[in-house]
């Protein structure tokens, strides 16, 4: 466990190529945090309420961050494979690994944003079930947001739909209707994204080669 006081930026450096560091880390003043190195690092924040920013572009062993971010945090991954827990409005990179978002119940409102989902990354949404088949398209000439939502919470599973210049996936119970508690919803950056060929098993979305 490391706790530091009245650091704005944590510096950690994660060394020894294949290895894999637990850092639990506590700093109430600090609202950036750096990781480079070789090695992985597992890290959990405790008391750390004002980190707004994970930057581990220079870490090539993967980072993985445990409890959820901070609302309105951004993380920017490095060469490795990361798994972020995203909270609420989260805007996450996972750089060049096969990487893992992990998405948390939010409010539609509170959505958080992949910015470079790609062929190797993976979305975990819990225990949600269900198929993934094409784009859902809404007749409403004036659909918004909430319409797609909508039309994506009728029955259990997950669906996906573009709105806007972006891609949205959204796991749903056996309930209709969006319920912030229980279902899941995330923004993926751009539509050039085809998830109808995605595989989607045991709350896993991932892309396949090709895709």
């Amino acid at each position: 466990n490391v706790s530091v006081q009245d650091v704005e930026t944590i510096n950690i450096v994660s060394d020894g190529e294949g290895e894999i560091h637990d850092m639990t880390l506590t700093a109430d003043k600090a609202t950036t945090v750096k990781v480079s190195g070789d090695a992985g690092l597992k890290l959990t924040l405790t008391g750390s309420n004002k980190i707004d920013t994970i930057d581990a572009v220079g870490n090539s062993g993967g980072v993985e961050i445990v409890n959820a971010l901070n609302d309105g945090a951004t993380f920017t991954g490095g060469t490795g494979a990361d798994t972020v827990t995203l909270g609420k409005s989260n805007t996450v990179f996972g750089g060049e690994g096969a990487d893992t978002f992990k998405v948390s119940n939010t409010e539609v409102n509170e959505l958080s944003e992949i910015k470079d989902f790609g062929v190797g990354d993976k979305i975990s949404m819990g225990d949600v079930n269900g198929s993934l088949g094409k784009a859902l398209v809404s007749v409403d000439s004036n659909a918004n947001l909430a319409t797609y939502v909508e039309l994506a919470t009728q029955k259990a599973g997950v669906a996906w739909f573009q709105y806007a210049g972006d891609t949205y996936v959204v796991g749903n119970d056996s309930n209709a209707g969006f319920n912030a508690a229980a279902d899941f919803i995330v923004k993926l950056s751009g539509t050039d994204i085809d998830l109808s060929d995605a595989s989607f098993t045991a709350g896993i979305l991932s892309l396949p080669a090709g895709a």
